[in-house]
């Protein structure tokens, strides 16, 4: 082994040597790394870090949180689909308001077509009518009890249909186009699809609907 000049009187080697501390065990040099090195070091160090852990990857449960997909909006409660439904209702209630603020105005009238029809007890249901055809149109408007409405909307134009459109059992007249009981058809669709899907996002139910 290589020795340095001499200075003290005793040769000095060219890397520190150990040294022994007073309690006999040997002395690390100053810098040196005590951190295990090679194959067995470095599978000794990860045996006890999953030891530390409880031997599992898992931190406290948390894992695979943001691996979770995002929640996705119903289409009714989308931009789209909400302005959809919400047409929809105001044309419907458009359509229901006018008929039914029509029918008040002009009672004995609507009374006279009832019994004339054959629509059973019509000095009541001539008044029920009206009313609920004006309620329909309130709560299309605001979104409130969209369903309830929806279902008024069925049974009004299906009696429609019924006792007035289709009674005579020729839907067809001659020299006009399309057939009788259209628009009576069409509402009770309209009245089918609201009782699916609701009132959309734009409308009070969807504060108490269930998330």
């Amino acid at each position: 082994m290589s020795t340095t000049p001499e200075r003290s009187g005793e040769p000095t080697t060219a890397f520190p040597a150990q040294r022994e501390s007073s309690y006999g065990r040997p002395e690390m040099p100053a810098g040196a790394s005590t951190r295990p090195t090679g194959p067995e070091g470095t599978a000794g160090l990860a045996s006890m870090s999953t030891a530390g852990t409880g031997g599992s990857d898992e931190s406290d449960g948390f894992e695979g949180l943001d691996d979770r997909p995002a929640r996705k909006r119903h289409v009714v409660d989308r931009f789209d689909g909400a302005v959809g439904l919400f047409v929809l209702r105001l044309v419907t209630a458009a359509i229901f308001g006018i008929r039914g603020l029509q029918k008040l105005q002009h009672l004995d009238i609507t009374r006279q077509q009832f019994t004339q029809v054959g629509v059973p007890y019509p000095d009541t249901l001539a008044l029920v009518t009206g009313i609920a055809e004006l309620a329909i149109a309130v709560a299309l408007v605001l979104g409130i009890a969209i369903r309830i409405a929806a279902i008024g909307i069925v049974l009004i134009s299906v009696g429609a249909l019924v006792y007035v459109r289709w009674k005579s059992g020729n839907v067809f007249t001659a020299g006009q186009p399309g057939f009788a009981g259209e628009l009576e058809l069409l509402l009770a669709a309209v009245g089918i699809a609201l009782i699916g899907l609701g009132g959309g996002g734009w409308g009070f139910d969807r504060r108490f609907r269930r998330r």
